[in-house]
This record gives structure tokens, sequence and C-alpha cells, in this order.
């Protein structure tokens, strides 16, 4: 009952778009009903990877995202193959390392307008970026490892691309945006 709950709360967040006051039933009191529900599903035995994963995805939709990663981190230590977690975590990785990547660029392009730069300069090698900022080449290694363990999941066990319950598919076009992302991260 709850998880139906969940998965109801988690689609009215998504269509109502995230943005405040919350869709009924996500009262606050409600969330914390929620948290604690998942983690008591996280006892031995407990059901936790499709809990914590459920749980999480209503934390990335309400653009909480460091709670998000932490219910996928323990869905992922419950079930290392639960293919909706992996895909999920890579996701809010590849957000981590696109804000820090952005972030750098901007500092660097206000360095440049204050040397007096051409604006119309040529856009600084990604090589550039991550000398300036230790924390990008990390982030792109961890995304590489993610897509890798993601897509390799998904190779032993096809089952995830055409699961009954949409919310926990990781079909064609998930897949398809792994392999943008490992495009991307290069």
């Amino acid at each position: 009952r709850r998880t139906a709950q969940l998965v109801e709360a988690l689609q009215a967040v998504e269509e109502a778009g995230a943005t405040p006051p919350l869709p009924q039933p996500l009262a606050p009191e409600v969330l914390v009903g929620w948290q604690a529900w998942a983690a008591e599903q996280a006892r031995p035995g407990g059901a936790s990877a499709e809990a914590h994963f459920l749980l999480g995805r209503l934390h990335r939709a309400l653009q909480r995202f460091r709670e998000a990663a932490a219910c996928q981190d323990q869905a992922l230590a419950r079930d290392p193959d639960f293919a909706p977690s992996l895909y999920e975590r890579t996701i809010l990785v590849a957000r981590d390392w696109l804000d820090q990547y952005t972030r750098e660029f901007e500092r660097l392009a206000t360095e440049r307008a204050a040397r007096g730069e051409a604006a119309d300069a040529a856009p600084p090698a990604r090589t550039e970026l991550e000398a300036r900022d230790a924390a990008l080449p990390a982030l792109r290694a961890r995304l590489g490892e993610l897509i890798d363990r993601c897509e390799a999941v998904l190779a032993r066990r096809p089952e995830w691309g055409a699961h009954a319950v949409p919310l926990l598919r990781v079909g064609a076009a998930q897949q398809a945006c792994l392999r943008a992302l490992r495009a991307l991260a290069g």
C-alpha cells in the first residue's frame, strides 16, 4: 500500500512540475512518514531497494538532490544490480558534473572578460577546466563508472528495459540517455 501511495505521489509531483505548493498528499508530514517507512524497509529482509529508489525519485522531483543521491545509494547497498537506482545515481552524478563544469566555465569566462579578452574567443578545452578544478575529473570518472555499471546490468538483465511499472523501467529512452552522457563525458 505504501509503495502504491509513493508511486502515486511521485507521479503527482512530476505532473505538477515539483513547484510549491506541493500537490497532495505531499504535506511535509507525509514526506517525513515516507522517509520513516523507507528507513524501516532498510532492516534485514525489508524490500528496501525499491522503497529507497522511489523515495529517491521523489526527492529528485522535489529538487532535493543530496537526499535523492543518499536514497539511491541505500537502494544500491541493498541490491547493487537494481537498474533503476543505477540509472538514477548516474543521472544525479551527471547533474553534479555538469553543474560544476558550468560553474568553472563561467568563472573562467569572467576572468577572461576581466582581462579584456574577446567574448567570442575560443571556449576553453575540458582539460583546461579540469586543471582548474580537481573535482571535475573525479566526477567525470565516477560518471563513467556508473554508466559502465548500468550498461553491464542492463546487458545481464534485459527485463529492466520492459518492466511493467514505468517508474522502474530502464528502457530505450534511458539507454539512449546513457549513450549521450558517455559521449558528452568522453
